[in-house]
């Protein structure tokens, strides 16, 4: 058998160092926030490490650029510099070097080099959770994804972290310590006839708190039913890249696969049942916009997908064919 290399050493060793550690941080963390009075910073800011690495804090920032990329590239570079509180540490350190970044519909990827898996675990979470409360600020950039030499982040069992979002860190102080949690879903799909849709709860869905639930919401939905007794309401070969909430509007993104997918459906019941299994699940969500590559100006079997959806919407469009 041949021996293990370095990187996969650096990986076994950081996933260790998370399995141990993250079960210190949450104290850690409580007692640093009640051993100094932090300070309030409102509008943009960027957020830095303090010198003990126990917790991060918020420091003015101004977001000059309007390109998303741009942005990005001037805030990543900030996150690499010392600040000017000599108390506080950037969280981007020498040795964690970034090799690029990318941006696209909504979301930047940020490749990081072989020094991510040598931070401790308790550096590890402040460093996502600074970098990723950071560039959320920037308007087009709403969920953060990290990669380390090419190569999606795995947390200690492996499973890939995926999209991170600030509300992933700051719901409750264990959230990115915890990494899955347990929630009920309640999905729409057709009845037998597939004539109307039938509500199926589905229980203590464990899912990676890293996971909005929207999107699981909308993996589960893919999935189709648990009952024989009821039907899939979208077909199983669509692909979804990606949801996003922004103003109360839930926007789900699919490739050309949901233009394309057949069913004996009633469309119009379709689009209901994914509308309202994402309300019903999402946060505060008050209609859904779907888009296909990112674009809204489709129509689907005759319902135009150019404006969002509520629960009755989407029987008003199917009456004014």
């Amino acid at each position: 058998m041949k021996g293990k290399t370095k990187r996969e050493k650096m990986t076994g060793n950081l996933k260790k160092k998370i399995g141990i550690g993250l079960l210190v941080v949450l104290g850690i963390m409580l007692l640093a926030a009640c051993g100094k009075e932090k300070k309030s910073v409102s509008g943009d800011g960027i957020y830095y490490m303090n010198s003990e690495e126990t917790t991060i804090e918020k420091e003015p920032y101004q977001i000059k650029e309007k390109d998303a990329e741009k942005a990005a590239r001037a805030m990543l570079k900030a996150l690499s510099k010392a600040p000017e509180d000599v108390e506080m540490k950037p969280v981007i350190s020498k040795q964690v070097k970034v090799l690029g970044f990318e941006v696209q519909e909504g979301k930047i990827t940020v490749n990081f080099g072989g020094g991510y898996y040598e931070m401790g675990a308790v550096r590890e979470v402040l460093c996502r959770a600074a970098i990723v409360q950071s560039l959320v600020q920037i308007d087009g950039i709403e969920s953060v994804a990290f990669e380390v030499e090419g190569n999606p982040l795995t947390d200690k069992e492996g499973q890939v972290v995926g999209s991170m979002r600030a509300e992933d860190f700051i719901k409750n102080t264990g959230s990115v310590l915890h990494s899955y949690e347990k929630t009920n879903l309640t999905l729409y799909f057709g009845n037998e006839e597939g004539t109307a849709l039938v509500p199926e709860v589905l229980e203590e869905v464990r899912y990676n708190t890293n996971l909005s639930t929207e999107k699981l919401a909308m993996e589960r939905l893919l999935k189709g039913p648990t009952s024989g007794k009821l039907q899939p309401v979208l077909d199983s070969k669509v692909r979804l890249i990606g949801t996003s909430v922004k103003d109360g509007i839930c926007y789900v993104n699919f490739d050309d696969t949901f233009l394309q997918q057949e069913s004996r459906m009633d469309p119009a019941l379709q689009i209901e049942a994914l509308v309202r299994s994402l309300m019903e699940n999402g946060k505060e969500i008050r209609a859904v916009q779907i888009l296909v590559n990112g674009k809204s100006d489709q129509s689907y079997k005759g319902i135009s997908l150019e404006q969002p959806f509520d629960g009755e919407a989407v029987r008003k469009k199917e009456e004014q064919k």
